[in-house]
């Protein structure tokens, strides 16, 4: 993965953040850092915007996290338009907007969504081997990424849809993820409306089980819609399913995919709601024009 000046992401690291990785505990066999803590963004991500980045942000500072991947999805199977743009326009604003943020990382994972594909190039590997093998003399990175890679290929993922439908589940997902890196704490971020509609997601017990539920809180009265109040439905998910649930005190921003597109659509300016680079990419990729 390459930003535009030709660097690979990661080329720009912090000291303290790689002392603060390593010395939790030992390298697992495979080179990854044992007691890690990664936050996941999950999304289609079209286009990737400034909220995304703040909430990431956000979870990283109060939770300690060492690092945010952001996951563009393949094809999301609670998605109900099928408009949304190729994934490979997606990916690279995800990695554009991500820039050389030395704490967060742009992964492929989720675009493989039929796991038969993945193989030692599989970024989430990758990423898992260049961090490692700072201190991993044994195994090289191409070894580790290998290595990382065959067990999540071994590991095919079943779906309502069977294998390879092409659609992605964050419950297998994060099973997967787990599997791989066991002692590795994962945080699953995500928005206060999707703790609504968590419980009707794909093996929602699954999801809770393999991560922490990141949400940020909301003070808006639920109620009124008929919903439980929002404090609530997270002790009633933590009733039911033992969920681990942690509440990020964040300020809503009035940013969404659905508005970039829209102002896009009308030929409106689009700077402030999402990263310069990503505002250049959508102009120079005709992203979300009538025409398009």
């Amino acid at each position: 993965m390459n930003n535009k000046d030709g660097r690979r992401f990661g080329d720009v690291e912090s000291d303290n953040l790689h002392s603060n990785v390593l010395n939790r505990g030992s390298m697992h066999s495979d080179g990854w850092p044992k007691g890690s803590r990664i936050g996941i963004m999950g999304g289609t991500f079209d286009p990737i915007h400034n909220a995304h980045l703040a909430l990431a942000e956000k979870a990283r500072l109060q939770l300690s996290l060492d690092r945010v991947w952001f996951m563009p999805a393949g094809s999301p199977y609670l998605n109900k338009h099928n408009s949304i743009s190729p994934s490979r326009h997606r990916f690279r604003m995800t990695e554009l907007a991500l820039g050389m943020h030395p704490w967060f990382r742009v992964s492929r994972f989720e675009e493989h969504s039929n796991y038969q594909r993945v193989s030692a190039r599989l970024a989430d590997a990758g990423m898992v081997a260049e961090e490692s093998a700072v201190s991993d003399g044994r195994k090289n990175v191409e070894e580790n990424a290998v290595s990382i890679g065959r067990k999540i290929a071994e590991g095919s993922t079943v779906s309502d849809k069977g294998k390879g439908s092409g659609r992605t589940y964050t419950a297998d997902t994060l099973r997967m993820l787990k599997e791989v890196c066991p002692e590795t704490e994962f945080y699953f971020i995500i928005g206060a409306d999707q703790l609504y509609t968590l419980e009707s997601w794909y093996k929602p017990e699954e999801v809770f089980r393999h991560a922490v539920i990141v949400c940020a809180e909301r003070d808006v009265d639920d109620t009124v819609s008929g919903r439980r109040d929002f404090l609530a439905q997270a002790e009633y998910l933590r009733g039911k399913f033992q969920a681990r649930i942690e509440l990020l005190s964040f300020v809503p921003m009035d940013i969404s995919s659905t508005l970039v597109r829209k102002r896009t659509a009308e030929g409106r300016d689009i700077a402030g709601l999402v990263p310069e680079a990503v505002a250049e990419y959508i102009k120079a990729n005709n992203l979300y024009s009538p025409e398009a």
